[in-house]
């Protein structure tokens, strides 16, 4: 019965640690923070040594010659798949959804696991290269082939 109404001594001591910390450390960092010495200010102008901000203005004459942009290029006329060779993007006018307008064979597969080199177009014509070999040429229009190359057999590498 006794324990339950006197604490134990260990909890008699972190109950008096709790009290010192809670009261007497904060009072004695106040009195530590007040006693400091006052801030030394240095005599003489103040230099600043970070770059000032400034807001720099596009030239008139700059604004006036453009941004050296090509015209506008319809999608349908592109060379290749991506507009150009940096693959500068899709048609923003482009309905779905789209049809097959032709389909034509452009050669083998060859027998390596290759990748197929993306079609040229040029001149009302569509340039394909197989991974067999086979260069072709066939009409935008209609898919007509217009002429068919081997430029090398299989040996080594099966793309040119």
């Amino acid at each position: 019965m006794l324990s339950t109404i006197m604490p134990s001594a260990t909890t008699r001591l972190s109950l008096a640690l709790k009290r010192v910390f809670t009261g007497v450390m904060p009072v004695a960092a106040l009195l530590v923070a007040a006693c400091s010495a006052p801030e030394m200010v240095l005599k003489g102008t103040r230099i600043g040594v970070l770059p000032e901000v400034t807001v720099e203005t596009a030239d008139p004459a700059a604004l006036a010659e453009g941004a050296g942009l090509p015209e506008i290029v319809n999608i349908n006329a592109a060379p290749m798949p991506g507009l150009n060779a940096g693959h500068a993007g899709g048609n923003p006018k482009f309905q779905a959804p789209m049809s097959r307008s032709w389909s034509a064979n452009i050669g083998g597969g060859g027998t390596e696991l290759t990748d197929l080199a993306p079609p040229v177009v040029g001149d009302g014509r569509v340039y394909t290269v197989a991974p067999n070999g086979i260069v072709s040429a066939f009409d935008v229009k209609n898919g007509g082939s217009i002429w068919s190359v081997e430029i090398e057999a299989i040996t080594d590498d099966p793309l040119p």
